[in-house]
C-alpha cells in the first residue's frame, strides 16, 4: 500500500510538472508558428483566448504579443493600447518577496516577468511607429521623450565600458522623428549620440559601424541647424562632404529583417569546495565561479560534491535575407543595419549571467539541503523530494520572441505627387521584389515598416 502510495505521489507530480518542463516558446509553440508563418489573424485569435495571462506573472509577455500581432495586422490604435499596457506594467514593477522565495526554492518562472532592458525600449520603438502610421507625429515625440528617459536610466546603470548600457538604433529613431517634426536641434543631438555609441560601443560589441546614411543624416542636421563649426568637423572626422538631396518629400523606409533568438535552457554540471567564506563552483568546461557564503551555506554545500543547474541561453535564428535595396526611378538606396537584436540579446544575458549563476546554484544548494534534511527522517519522502526538485529545476525562458533579428532603415529624396517604389530582398535562395506606391506631399516625411518573416539555416 505504501508502496503504490509513493507511485502514485511521483505520477502526479510528474504530471503537475510535465507542462512546466517546456520551455515558455514550446509552451506557446502554436501561437509562435502562426506569427511566424504569417498567419497574423489566427495567431490573434489564439492570443485572444487565454484569458488568465493578463492577470498572471506572465501578463508583460501577453501585452507584448498582443501588441506585436495588432502592429502587423496594421490595428495601430488597438496596438498601442496593449503596449501602453505593456509600458505601464515595466514602470510600476516592484519585487513580490513571496515569489522571490519561490524563485529561491523552486525556480525562477514562479516570479513575475519583469522583462530585457532593450525589451521594453522596443515598446517605444514600436508605439512610435504606430503613432507614425495614424499620422500623430506630437504622440510619437513623446514616445521619443520617453525612450530618452530611459535611456537615461540605463546608461547610468553601469559604470564600466563595454556594456550593453546605450541603445544607437534607438537615437537613430529619435532623430528621424525630430527630424520629421523639423526639429533639426534634437534630431542633430540624437544622430549624434547614435553615431557615438556606434563608435563607442557597437564597433567592439556588436561588430556595427555607424550606418553610412546616419552620417549623412548628421551632417544633414547639423547645416539645417546652423552648426557650421559642428559640420565642418564631422565632415572631417567622417571624410565626407554635406551634399543636398533632390526630392521635395522623403521616404523613410525600415526594414524589420528576420526573427529574434529562441530563449532556451541548458544543463550544467558543477562541482563545487568550499574554503574560508568563499563558496568555488567549476563547470564542465573547467570554468570556476566563487561567491562568498555564511557559516550555513558553508555547511550545507560542504555535503555535495557535484550537482546540476539549468540556466537560460539563447538559440540564433539566423537572417534568410543578407541584405536589401530600394529602387526609386533610376535611383538606388541600400538599407542599413542599425541593430541586431539577436546580438542585443544575447549581451543581455551575458552582462548577468554571474547573477543567473549565483542564483541557480543557491536553489540547488537549497533544494539539495531540504533534500537531506527529509531523508534523514523518512528515506522514501527525501526520494520523493529529490524527484520533484529534479522535475522543477528550470531555467526562466520567458522572452519576447516575436521581436525581429535585425532593423534597417534607408532615406529616400522623393519628388511629390504618386510615386513607385521597388524593394527588394537579397538571399543566397534567390530575391524577392515588392512594388509599393505611395503618395508624397510636399515637404512630407512618408514612413513605411516592411517584416521579412524567413529564418535561415
Amino acid at each position: 500500500m505504501i508502496r503504490q502510495l509513493k507511485f502514485s505521489f511521483i505520477v502526479l507530480i510528474l504530471i503537475l510538472t510535465c507542462s512546466s518542463c517546456l520551455t515558455w516558446y514550446q509552451q506557446n509553440i502554436e501561437f509562435y508558428k502562426n506569427f511566424e508563418a504569417g498567419n497574423f489573424t489566427e495567431a490573434k485569435k489564439i492570443i485572444s483566448k487565454d484569458k488568465k495571462t493578463p492577470k498572471n506573472r506572465n501578463k508583460l509577455l501577453y501585452y507584448l504579443n498582443y501588441g506585436t500581432v495588432t502592429f502587423m495586422l496594421k490595428e495601430y490604435d488597438l496596438s498601442n493600447n496593449y503596449f501602453e499596457e505593456a509600458y505601464l506594467i515595466g514602470e510600476n514593477y516592484s519585487k513580490n518577496y513571496l515569489a522571490e522565495i519561490g524563485a529561491a526554492l523552486i525556480n525562477p518562472t514562479v516570479t513575475p516577468y519583469k522583462g530585457e532592458d532593450f525589451e521594453h525600449l522596443l515598446v517605444h520603438y514600436y508605439k512610435a511607429l504606430n503613432f507614425l502610421k495614424l499620422g500623430d507625429r506630437e504622440a510619437a515625440l513623446v514616445e521619443c521623450r520617453r525612450l530618452n528617459n530611459k535611456l537615461s536610466v540605463y546608461a547610468d546603470r553601469y559604470t564600466s565600458k563595454l556594456k550593453y548600457k546605450r541603445d544607437a538604433a534607438m537615437h537613430t529613431l529619435m532623430g528621424i522623428i525630430y527630424e520629421a517634426n523639423y526639429d533639426y536641434n534634437n534630431a542633430f543631438i540624437a544622430y549624434r549620440n547614435a553615431y557615438e555609441i556606434y563608435e563607442e560601443d557597437y564597433k567592439e560589441l556588436f561588430g556595427i559601424e555607424a550606418p553610412l546614411q546616419l552620417k549623412k543624416d548628421l551632417l544633414r542636421a547639423a547645416y539645417k541647424v546652423g552648426f557650421m563649426d559642428e559640420l565642418q568637423w564631422y565632415e572631417d572626422q567622417l571624410d565626407m562632404k554635406y551634399e543636398e538631396e533632390d526630392g521635395d518629400g522623403t521616404l523613410i523606409f525600415l526594414w524589420h529583417n528576420g526573427m529574434g533568438p529562441i530563449k532556451d535552457e541548458w544543463s550544467v554540471n558543477f562541482s563545487s569546495s568550499c574554503r574560508g567564506n568563499s563558496a568555488f563552483f567549476i563547470d564542465d568546461s573547467g570554468a570556476e565561479y566563487s561567491f562568498s557564503i555564511s557559516d550555513d551555506e558553508r555547511e550545507t554545500l560542504s555535503n555535495f560534491n557535484s550537482f546540476k543547474i539549468a540556466i537560460p541561453r539563447y538559440i540564433d535564428r539566423p537572417e534568410y535575407f543578407q541584405s536589401a535595396d530600394i529602387i526609386w526611378g533610376n535611383n538606388f538606396y541600400k538599407l542599413n543595419l542599425i541593430e541586431d537584436l539577436n546580438q542585443v540579446a544575447r549581451q543581455t544575458l551575458k552582462q548577468r549571467m554571474a547573477l543567473e549563476l549565483s542564483k541557480a546554484l543557491l536553489r540547488v544548494a537549497l533544494k539539495k539541503a531540504a533534500e537531506a534534511a527529509v531523508k534523514s527522517e523518512n528515506k522514501g519522502a527525501g526520494a520523493l523530494l529529490n524527484v520533484f526538485n529534479t522535475l522543477t529545476e528550470q531555467a526562466d525562458t520567458r522572452a519576447w520572441h516575436t521581436i525581429p533579428h535585425s532593423i534597417y532603415y534607408a532615406r529616400v529624396p522623393i519628388d511629390t505627387g504618386t510615386q513607385s517604389v521597388q524593394f527588394t530582398t537579397h538571399a543566397p535562395g534567390g530575391d524577392q521584389s515588392y512594388d509599393f506606391i505611395f503618395d508624397i506631399k510636399e515637404g512630407e516625411t512618408k514612413f513605411h515598416f516592411f517584416h521579412s518573416l524567413q529564418i535561415g539555416k
